[in-house]
Parts: structure tokens; C-alpha cells; sequence
């Protein structure tokens, strides 16, 4: 990875490969969701490996850099991360960029839910 000279200095972003980019903070987001919630938030079985970033722009902007865990990313096992990212777990007319339906977003939500609650028992 290497930080883009382009990108305004305000906003430092990481460019990786094929384009995408990621707040300066994901790596520390991340790990703090997974910390959160060990387990996949959308199967609740497996093992959370992965944050999957269910929204990448929200009504206030691009959500890099001020992403919440249980709102806006989701611990989840390498499987369900492929799954989230198939067409139609996808709101294809969204305007705000892709971003998973709402069904799927509440799904995520719940498993986060679920999970907090097993955490605190």
C-alpha cells in the first residue's frame, strides 16, 4: 500500500490496488469490530475474519475515515464476504454508490445485535 500524493492532504486516504480507498484509520476500525464481534454478523457461526463495509457513502458524504462498526461495517467470515458482495445483495439503484440492500443491512444490524448480547450475558 502507499499513500497517494494526489488525494488532498484533509482527507488522507490509502489507495490499493485496483482503486479502492481506505480511511488512513481502517486498519484500527477494522480490528476494533472484530474485537467487538468475533463472530460473523451474518451467519453467526463462523469465525469473523474480514469487516465488510456495508454502505461506502451515507447522506453526509463518504463514510472513509468515520466508519461505525454496526452501522456502516460488519465483522464476517470469509464466506459471507463473498455472499455480501453478490448482485443481489446489492441496491442496485442506490444513488449513494453500492451499498447492500436494506434487508441486508438489517440482517448484518441483527447479527451485530445478537452478538453484543452474547457478549454482555
Amino acid at each position: 500500500m502507499q499513500l497517494s500524493s494526489q488525494l488532498p492532504e484533509a482527507e488522507p486516504l490509502l489507495r490499493l490496488q485496483g482503486g479502492d480507498r481506505y480511511a488512513h484509520n481502517w486498519s484500527a476500525v477494522s480490528r476494533r469490530a472484530r474485537r467487538i464481534c468475533p463472530v460473523c454478523c451474518w451467519c453467526q457461526r463462523a469465525a469473523a475474519v474480514e469487516t465488510h463495509h456495508a454502505m461506502y457513502w451515507d447522506e453526509k458524504g463518504a463514510i472513509a475515515g468515520r466508519e461505525i462498526p454496526g452501522v456502516h461495517v460488519f465483522p464476517v467470515c470469509e464466506e459471507c464476504h463473498t455472499v455480501l458482495h453478490r448482485d443481489h445483495w446489492f441496491s442496485p439503484d442506490d444513488h449513494l454508490a453500492r451499498r447492500n440492500t436494506p434487508h441486508a443491512i438489517d440482517r448484518l444490524r441483527a447479527g451485530w445485535g445478537q452478538q453484543a448480547k452474547k457478549r454482555i450475558a
